[in-house]
């Protein structure tokens, strides 16, 4: 099968959904939970070299973990295999941020025809403004039906389309993602509900990890609580419940951080072809 899909002179398809409804975050494969990392985790403290019974369960490996009596570095010995998606550009270039112990494999849009993406759509903006991120699509598809390589092209892609991006990565880097992803008041509201749903995601996965996720903004160890007014640091919301022990001096919006992204209603789903708006029923009879 190629790599390449070939849409040219198709009229470019877009369902515009809710941008905060679709994040997900998906554990696709953990692996480490095993003899060899128990023997790992007991080497300190034994006369031998340790030989765990190749038995032993995955739950039970966790639970040792999890138990205090494990050194830091065992956290490094448990993969993930993760997948983000319902995602946009402006996430992903975040997420990418995070160098050790992780690596990335994302969607490009240097080899892929992207007229056909989904648009991800924030409650904040109004709906009615998005016919300029639709018509930069559209421009996209005609500049592509022109022959214009794809890599000069998605020079005039929107950042609210939709994408994915791939990790692997060990147990301590999550950790030290979502500690540092999950402050409100430091990051956007889309990597925030990221790192809560990949937290969700793991625990569901692995129960055991759930008290060793750790959240720095409820013991005042967040940026927020140790950046200095003389760094020149301004965060722009008023500070949430967790942060409320610091009153923001200089807030831009008037609004906490889940007042000013995600208190907004919901965004209904719109399906447009080309830059006309139409009903699902023709949006589904037009699709391959």
């Amino acid at each position: 099968m190629s790599r390449f899909n070939n849409h040219c002179f198709e009229t470019p398809r877009t369902r515009l959904k809710d941008a905060f409804a679709h994040i997900d975050a998906t554990v696709q494969r953990v692996s480490g939970l095993d003899h060899a990392t128990m023997d790992f985790v007991m080497c300190g403290y034994e006369n031998e070299p340790p030989l765990t019974d190749m038995s032993i369960s995955p739950s039970q490996v966790a639970k040792e973990l999890t138990s205090g009596s494990a050194l830091w570095q065992a956290l490094e010995c448990i993969h993930f295999k993760l997948r983000f998606s319902g995602i946009t550009r402006l996430l992903t270039h975040q997420i990418v941020r995070q160098r050790i112990g992780i690596t990335f494999s994302q969607q490009c849009s240097g080899e892929v025809d992207w007229r056909h993406h989904d648009m991800l759509w924030p409650r904040n903006i109004n709906v009615n403004v998005a016919v300029y991120s639709m018509g930069s699509k559209n421009a996209y598809a005609r500049q592509v039906d022109a022959q214009v390589p794809l890599q000069e092209a998605r020079f005039l892609l929107p950042h609210c389309l939709e994408t994915f991006i791939y990790a692997d990565c060990t147990l301590a880097t999550i950790l030290n993602f979502v500690s540092r992803r999950c402050c409100t008041m430091t990051n956007s509201w889309e990597m925030v509900t990221l790192a809560e749903r990949l937290k969700n995601a793991v625990c569901l996965k692995i129960p055991e990890f759930k008290d060793i996720f750790r959240n720095p903004c409820e013991h005042q160890q967040c940026l927020y609580f140790k950046a200095k007014p003389s760094d020149g640091i301004v965060f722009p919301w008023l500070p949430d419940v967790v942060h409320a022990v610091k009153p923001n001096p200089e807030p831009l919006y008037n609004v906490t951080h889940a007042e000013g992204s995600c208190g907004y209603p919901v965004v209904k789903d719109e399906y447009w072809i080309g830059m006309e708006t139409v009903k699902k029923g023709e949006y589904d009879a037009d699709c391959p």
